[in-house]
Order: structure tokens, then C-alpha cells, then sequence
């Protein structure tokens, strides 16, 4: 597949409408543009066309049983896509949208099948990257997006990792700068009496709780996925990748030393995902196979960069990546919940 590729800078804080319109123009004729959000960067086409929709699955060499979530501009343009809004989802929608969360609704026979891989549901996102708003809104079309990146590989949040994987399958792409958050949305289903949390994100557990009440937790494993990242191993790199798993980090760094120095005995490149505290605890003359995200106690930044951090990993040329978990609370469960998906093994 070679197409040629156009590539828009654009300031979030000043949107060029020119581009925005060429690129709008592509969405209505059933062409494939990348769009930066504030979650990570989108292959975005027309999600009310067939044909488009499936080119975005052939672009991503992505497998046709993992469904689509659609993003719109408004909530008045959600309604059009769905059967039903309850009261309380309107109240979650005025809560948490725009913004990296998605709801799954019972949807309308204009969404087609190829969205949502035969499901009676459909995943809705109002994104808050003012880029991503008035691509739809000029475009006057619901765009169905998957992160931009070829499939089961870590997410894009920079313009150069959409580049580095689907330059010359796609149409344009929009450079707007870093993703701010850094990790797919939250997925929720509220198609049903008991909403359930497919998918941790920006937008946590706790926070939906406040609105909501009581959540279930849907199984990660579920072999007819409602939302992307529940059947297929994702966001994995080329190393081999190994999760060090625990209570208490002390023990996890000491089980993550000695499988390094292991490794490294046998002749392999490898690097460590650390953080500063973690760093600390390493032997200084190993600190440039250290890859910082950041401190424990700020884990927002640590989502932020760890797909940037495994790309650039995989750039080096490394042959294994180590690294310990982090909280599974908060933000914390978006993460690990991204990071179990990408390990190879996880060492309890």
C-alpha cells in the first residue's frame, strides 16, 4: 500500500482553517487522516462510510473483530448515532465531556457494522484537542478512529511515531503537537441497567464512581471485545518485554537487577523503565540503559510518556525491557492496564 502522504502542522491554540479544511475535504471523500487528540493520535475516516471504515483496519493492518470508537464534536451529534441517552450517562456526558472518555450506547442503523464488528453497540467519544473538534466539525461527519499506529505496536503521542508507522498508508496526517494524556480513553458501557468499565483511561474509576455509583469491571480477556484493547495483545514493543510484579518495590527492583545483569551476562542489550526513585537503587554505570518516566508520585506524567519511552526503546535497539509495576489505582490502573497488554511475561 503507498499512497502519498501529506503532513499539516497545526497549532492547537490556533487552528489553520485552510488545512483543517483540505483535510475535512479527505474525511467526506472517504480518505484516511491522522488527527492529534488529547488521549493519543487518531486514524481517522468517515464512520458513516463502509468503505472508508474498513480502509482504516486495512491501513493498521488491524483485525476486523476489534471495533471502532466513533468520535463527534457535539452531543447533539451523538444522538444522532444512538438509540437512547439515559439521564445519567447526559449527566456523566455534561461531567466528563469534551474529554478522554467514551461511552458505548446501544447504536442506530446508520452506524455500520464494520464500526462495530456486528455489535448492537457503539463507543462515542467527544474529544477535548481543539484540532481533533474542528476536523469533525468542518468535516460535518462523525469520524471513526483507532490510534494511529500499525496494530498491536505502542500508541502514537507524537506526530513522528504516526510518521515512523503509517507514513505512505494514510492520506495526511495532522502535526499538532504532544498528546497530553498520553493513553487511549476510558471506555465505559452504559448500554445496559449496570454501567461496566471496559477500558481505564484518563478519566478513572473513582471519578466515574462519584457519578455513577456502583461500576463493574468488565473481564480483560473478553473474547467478544465492546472496545479496542480487550481481545488482542497492544501497545507492544519489539523487545522483550518483562513485568516485575509485587506489593513492595524494593523486592520487584531487586528480582528486575538481577534478571538485567542476567541478560546482560548472555550478551543482550537491555534496558530498564524506571523511575527517579527506582534509578537511585541502580548502578550508576548502567544509568544510560535507565529510561526515566518520571516520579512515582506523579503518575499522570508517567502516562504521558510511557508509549513515547518504548518507542524510543525500540529506536536503540534493545533486545529486552525491564521494568516493576506501578499502583493499581487512579491513573495507575490505565497504565498497567496498558502495560500488562504490551509485556511479554509478567514475574510475580
Amino acid at each position: 500500500m503507498t499512497k502519498s502522504t501529506k503532513v499539516f502542522c497545526i497549532s492547537e491554540k490556533r487552528p489553520n482553517k485552510k488545512k483543517l479544511e483540505y483535510c475535512a475535504n479527505l474525511i467526506r471523500k472517504g480518505k484516511l487522516v491522522v488527527f492529534p487528540s488529547e488521549t493519543v493520535y487518531g486514524l481517522g475516516a468517515n464512520a458513516l462510510s463502509k468503505n472508508a471504515v474498513q480502509s482504516i483496519y486495512k491501513a493498521k493492518g488491524r483485525p476486523t473483530d476489534n471495533p471502532l470508537i466513533v468520535h463527534v464534536s457535539s452531543i447533539k451529534m451523538a444522538e444522532k448515532l444512538v438509540l437512547e441517552i439515559p439521564a445519567i450517562v447526559r449527566k456523566a456526558m455534561g461531567t466528563f465531556w469534551p474529554g478522554p472518555i467514551t461511552f458505548v450506547l446501544k447504536k442506530k442503523k446508520i452506524v455500520p457494522s464494520q464500526v462495530t464488528c456486528g455489535l448492537d453497540t457503539v463507543g462515542i467519544r467527544f474529544p477535548s484537542n481543539r484540532i481533533a473538534r474542528r476536523l469533525i466539525e468542518i468535516s460535518d461527519r462523525p469520524i471513526a478512529a483507532p490510534s494511529a499506529n500499525l496494530s498491536g505496536k505502542p500508541s502514537p503521542t507524537k506526530a513522528k511515531h504516526v510518521i515512523e508507522d503509517l507514513n505512505g498508508r494514510v492520506d495526511a496526517i495532522i502535526n499538532g503537537g504532544n498528546a497530553s494524556v498520553g493513553l487511549e480513553s476510558t471506555v465505559i458501557d452504559v448500554s445496559g441497567d449496570l454501567p461496566i468499565l471496559l477500558r481505564p483511561g484518563g478519566i478513572t474509576l473513582e471519578e466515574l464512581e462519584k457519578v455513577f455509583g456502583v461500576i463493574d469491571i468488565a473481564d480483560s480477556n473478553a473474547k467478544s471485545p465492546k472496545c479496542p484493547g480487550m481481545k488482542y495483545r497492544h501497545y507492544a514493543p519489539n523487545a522483550v518485554f518483562y513485568l516485575f510484579d509485587g506489593k513492595n518495590e524494593n523486592p520487584k527492583m531487586n528480582r528486575l537487577k538481577l534478571k538485567f545483569n542476567s541478560l546482560r551476562k548472555k550478551g543482550y542489550k537491555v534496558a530498564i523503565i524506571a523511575s527517579k526513585e527506582s534509578k537511585k537503587i541502580i548502578n550508576e554505570k548502567y544509568h544510560d540503559d535507565v529510561f526515566v518516566v518520571g516520579s512515582r508520585t506523579n503518575l499522570l506524567f508517567l502516562a504521558s510518556k510511557i508509549f513515547n519511552v518504548l518507542r524510543k526503546i525500540d529506536r536503540k535497539g534493545y533486545d529486552y525491557i525491564l521494568m516493576t509495576t506501578c499502583p493499581n489505582d487512579g491513573i495507575g490502573r490505565a497504565i498497567m492496564n496498558r502495560i500488562r497488554k504490551a509485556a511479554t511475561k509478567v514475574i510475580n
